[in-house]
């Protein structure tokens, strides 16, 4: 099997694993702004996922959550939700994506 995703180096890394052995390998993307948004700000603790269409060849990568100061969450509004996606060409794209902000289910629940 093998698995993609991004590091917070913007680091894209390969793990391939079969019964004997385990390789990884390392490459850097460096997207595009975003055209409104820019570029991600740098962050720790954060979630990182990937979703790979091998009939496209196109990757998505998705980075949310974290913290650009210990123990201080990102701003939900401005930092959470962003993700790089290649295209056929193998040319990156960030892209923010906005958190719904009208209707019951905007935010978490209270703790």
């Amino acid at each position: 099997s093998s698995s993609n995703f991004l590091n917070s180096n913007s680091h894209a890394m390969t793990s391939v694993a079969n019964a004997s052995k385990l390789v990884t390998s390392c490459s850097q993307i460096i997207p595009r702004e975003d055209p409104v948004y820019g570029t991600p700000c740098a962050r720790s603790s954060h979630g990182t996922s990937v979703i790979h269409d091998e009939k496209k060849d196109l990757t998505t990568v998705f980075i949310y959550g974290g913290e650009a100061t210990a123990r201080v969450p990102l701003d939900s509004q401005i930092q959470t939700f962003w993700c790089a996606t290649s295209n056929e060409n193998g040319e990156w794209q960030w892209k923010f994506i906005k958190p719904k902000t009208e209707g019951r289910h905007s935010h978490p629940p209270e703790r």
